[in-house]
This record gives C-alpha cells, sequence and structure tokens, in this order.
C-alpha cells in the first residue's frame, strides 16, 4: 500500500469550513483508508491506501462537501517518497531558512505552464526567494506570508495551490515516514 498525504485547502481558516480532525479521521477510516492520522487544524491527513490518486482526490473532495458541507472542496495529494522529496531537496540551506522569518511550501494541482511560470520568475520582491520544482514552489519569506508579493501574485493568478509552512511539512514527512513500517 501507498502511503499518502492529504493537504486540504480552505478548511478551518477564519471560522469558515469548520471539519473537526476526529471527524475528518472517522470519515476517512469508513471509507476504507488504513492507518489514518490527522495533522493540526489545517487539514493534513496522513494514511495508506491502494487507490490512484485520482480516485483519492475525488473521494475526499466528495467526503468533505458531503459530509461537512465544504462547497469549495480541494484535496491536494502526494505520496509519502514526494514529500520526502520535497523535504530532502529544498533548495534553500539551514543557514537561510533560520535567517528567514518563514519558508513555506505550495503544493500546485499540477506544474505551472510556461507563461505562469515566466509570471512567477520575473517578478522580484526584497525578502522574498521563490523556487519552482514541478507542482511545489518553495517559497522564503523576510517578511509575512500576508506581505508577500509572490502570495498575492499567487491568488491573481488563481493557482490551485496549498500552502504549508516547513515545519508543518516536516511534522508530515515524520507522520508519513511512521505510517510506512
Amino acid at each position: 500500500m501507498t502511503v499518502h498525504i492529504a493537504l486540504l485547502r480552505g478548511i478551518n481558516v477564519g471560522g469558515n469550513n469548520k471539519v473537526k480532525m476526529a471527524e475528518l479521521k472517522s470519515a476517512c477510516e469508513q471509507l476504507g483508508l488504513e492507518g489514518v492520522r490527522t495533522y493540526i487544524q489545517s487539514g493534513n491527513i496522513v494514511f495508506r491506501s491502494d487507490r490512484s490518486v485520482k480516485a483519492l482526490r475525488e473521494m475526499l473532495e466528495t467526503l468533505l462537501r458531503e459530509n461537512f458541507g465544504v462547497k469549495k472542496a480541494t484535496v491536494l495529494l502526494l505520496t509519502n517518497a514526494e514529500l520526502q522529496r520535497l523535504l530532502r531537496e529544498c533548495p534553500f540551506s539551514q543557514a537561510q531558512i533560520a535567517a528567514a522569518s518563514q519558508l513555506y511550501v505550495n503544493l500546485l494541482d499540477m506544474p505551472p505552464d510556461a507563461e505562469q511560470a515566466a509570471r512567477i520568475g520575473d517578478l522580484s520582491a526584497d525578502g522574498e526567494q521563490c523556487v519552482i520544482a514541478d507542482r511545489i514552489i518553495y517559497l522564503l519569506l523576510t517578511p509575512s506570508i500576508l506581505d508577500s508579493a509572490f502570495a498575492i501574485l499567487f491568488q491573481k493568478m488563481k493557482l490551485t495551490l496549498t500552502a504549508r509552512n516547513w515545519n508543518t511539512m516536516n511534522k508530515l514527512g515524520e507522520l508519513a515516514a511512521q505510517t510506512e513500517q
């Protein structure tokens, strides 16, 4: 069985789309997912399944809509192998990460097309560094994410993505490695 990490977009944000993790875990187990673990309220699920990524995404988005009333449910998935590679291949050094205020990993549903990549690549913002790696965008920030020129650009471009901070991604990596065993 493959270990998957599902990142749910837009739940438990600003009092909207409230989903209790214990209820979500139970609902996932009822769908036949194995070794289900959730991590923090932003919607992170680690589990095992033999189903395809497409089938899992559809199943989880349907679950969020029908069981939890999340109208615009978006689920982005990584395998444990993809997550471990993402963590290993971070383009920033430990010193750069320590000197910055935040490192975010943005997971997209698909890699940006050439036009989107060019728009992102053309942007220059003080205190911000952005690296695209397939469907991952690493964003190293000195200012807050709320003031990030790149985050604003991603919204304007209407990219289907969800962001997690580096600490969350590392914790998910630990949970996924444990679930693999």
